[in-house]
Parts: C-alpha cells; sequence; structure tokens
C-alpha cells in the first residue's frame, strides 16, 4: 500500500478496522468499512459487492447490471431458507451426505465456474476440515484425465463434482460429457451442479452459496466445528515466532 501511495496510485480500502484504514485515513483515502469479527470466507457478501462498485466507477467494468445483484441477494435469500434446514429436501444436506466420507474433485469451466470451484475447495477443507481438490475444463483434459486410471483403491474414495453455467462453451459442455465418460465408474460418484439464475451473476452467487452450505453440512456430520481453523492458526503462530 505504500507503494502505491509513493506511485500515486488510486486506492481505496475495503476493512474492518486496523491500522490500515488508520493509514487510509491519514492520507485522506476511501475507506468502506465492513462488519468486524467475520472469518474473511464469511463476509465475501461485503467485500465482493463493494468491489463490484469500484469497479464500476473506475470504468474498469463497463457497466454494472444492479436488477441481477439484487436478483442475486432475492434468490439466495430463499434458498437459504431451504439450505439451512437438516433433511427434508435441502438439497446441501443430501450432496453433504454423499461427499463428507470422500475426497472431493471439483472441477468448473475456466470461462465460467471455475472461481466456484476454488470456493469449494477452499470452504470444505476450512469449513468441513476435509481434503478437496479442483481444476478446470479445458485444463484438465490435458494431463489430470490420464490420472484416472492407476491407484484403484484410492480412487474409490474419489469423487467428482461437475459444476456448469449455462454458458459453458458448447466444446467444453461435449469435453465435460466424454470425460465422465471416460472415467466412468473409478471414482465413488459423478455429480452434476448446474448455477440458478437468469443471469450469470446469479447463476454464480448460486453455486458459491450452495457450496457453502454443502461444506457447513459436512462438517456437521463429521461433528467438527465450521469455524475455528486451528492448523492455520497454529503455522501463523509458528512462523511468528
Amino acid at each position: 500500500m505504500d507503494d502505491a501511495y509513493q506511485k500515486g496510485a488510486m486506492i481505496l480500502g475495503i476493512s474492518t478496522g486496523g491500522q490500515i484504514v488508520i493509514k487510509l485515513e491519514e492520507q485522506r483515502r476511501d475507506v468502506v468499512k465492513i462488519p468486524e469479527g467475520l472469518p474473511p470466507r464469511a463476509a465475501l457478501g461485503y467485500l465482493f459487492v463493494p468491489i463490484l462498485y469500484v469497479l464500476k466507477e473506475g470504468g474498469i467494468l463497463g457497466s454494472l447490471d444492479e436488477s441481477a445483484l439484487q436478483s442475486s441477494i432475492d434468490l439466495l435469500k430463499i434458498e437459504r431458507d431451504s439450505l439451512s434446514t437438516e433433511g427434508g429436501e435441502n438439497r446441501a444436506w443430501d450432496i453433504a451426505n454423499t461427499i463428507y466420507s470422500s475426497v472431493p474433485v471439483i472441477y468448473g469451466e475456466a470461462q465460467s465456474t471455475a472461481v466456484a470451484a476454488l470456493r469449494w475447495r477452499g470452504q470444505l477443507e476450512e469449513n468441513a476440515k476435509m481434503v478437496a481438490f479442483h481444476n478446470v475444463l479445458p485444463e484438465m483434459n490435458h494431463n489430470e484425465i490420464v490420472g484416472y486410471k492407476n491407484n484403484p483403491d484410492i480412487l474409490r474414495n474419489l469423487g467428482i463434482i461437475w459444476l456448469s453455467d449455462g454458458s459453458d462453451h458448447e466444446r467444453n459442455r461435449r469435453r465435460r460429457e466424454l470425460t465422465k465418460s471416460i472415467i466412468g465408474d473409478r471414482v465413488l460418484y459423478q455429480l452434476d451442479i448446474a448455477g440458478k439464475g437468469e443471469s450469470y451473476l446469479e447463476r454464480l452467487m448460486y453455486l458459491i452459496h450452495l457450496g457453502d452450505w454443502i461444506s457447513y453440512w459436512c462438517a456437521i456430520l463429521h461433528k467438527t466445528d465450521p469455524t475455528p481453523v486451528e492448523s492455520i492458526s497454529k503455522l501463523k503462530k509458528s512462523l511468528s515466532e
């Protein structure tokens, strides 16, 4: 931040407080203050929306469809009511029961659901404290697909989750179906999960929200508190000594 200030760069901070806010206010820079006490992974909405508006006002994002943003919020409110209840018509609960005792491998599309796949992996690792992996199409077709051959005893503990979007390129859709067929039943399961909503933003936020709830229910099934990240805290403490 100091280097950016010295170079005369445009600076805006999004923070709960602390030294960053103090420095920015001393430099008379804009600051968006967000609520304190949330783990970064639980503050996505507070971090994501301000960035959208900053990019819009800075001319980097050509336009911002505020109706799509509002529709995303409305959709997540509806989904939250069903996903937060154990059992019943809860899709997140059902998926969690399928994957929690396995090693999930999440695949997204490079131009659409890659960020959702990364988020799913991180949430499963931090909330459910279970190992997960992710990659994207078409990249995984250049190397990773070959790995689903040997070590069958290990593969039987792996499952694949395919995240898709209505805007996916037709060739990537075909890649996905062919890859699923090639891997077949070498893994424990293969799940197809598509985004829901009219706009890309709605569908992306739906997938992220669904993945968050799945990671929560996986934690519950493991009888694990989803909030603390003890291994990270231990590592940071050791590094500071």
